[in-house]
Order: structure tokens, then C-alpha cells, then sequence
């Protein structure tokens, strides 16, 4: 699959070989702006305008955890560690 996000308020997994749109990843509370997959593409995570982190489970389109900052600034990069 291949995700973009930024500028909206969920960042989008598409089926690369189809086009179509698989999962919607939504922060309610602000803007995606990044998104990252982990190595093996189970999690990937989504980086907010409101400074929350959501870490999603890509098969379900559940999210298992938001990490957020008591500083009001935007996440515009992130990564999975190895």
C-alpha cells in the first residue's frame, strides 16, 4: 500500500496495484501531517498538527495508541525505530 498525509485530516492508505483506498487514518483534533510505516507495514503512524502521535494497526484501521505533547506544536516528522 502506499499513505499520504498532510493537509488533511486523515492521512490515506491506497492498494498500490488497484488505486483503491483501504484504510482512512483520522485525527480528529487537527491535521495529518506525516505519516510512517513500520518495517514489516503492520503499524503505521500519523503525526498531528495538534502535537499527537497515532499509532495504527494497518490491517484493522484501529488505533492502539496516541502519544501526545503538552507543547501545542505539530508533528511533521517521525519514524519507526528498528
Amino acid at each position: 500500500g502506499i499513505g499520504i498525509g498532510g493537509g488533511e485530516e486523515s492521512a490515506v492508505l491506497w492498494q498500490a496495484c488497484t488505486g483503491e483506498v483501504s484504510r482512512r487514518f483520522t485525527h480528529p483534533c487537527g491535521m495529518v501531517e506525516c505519516v510512517a510505516f513500520s518495517s514489516d507495514s503492520e503499524f503505521a503512524l500519523t503525526g498531528g498538527s495538534d502535537g499527537s502521535v497515532r499509532i495504527w494497526n494497518t490491517i484493522s484501521g484501529d488505533c492502539v495508541e496516541i502519544l501526545s505533547s503538552s507543547a501545542y506544536c505539530g508533528v511533521t516528522r517521525a519514524t519507526f525505530a528498528s
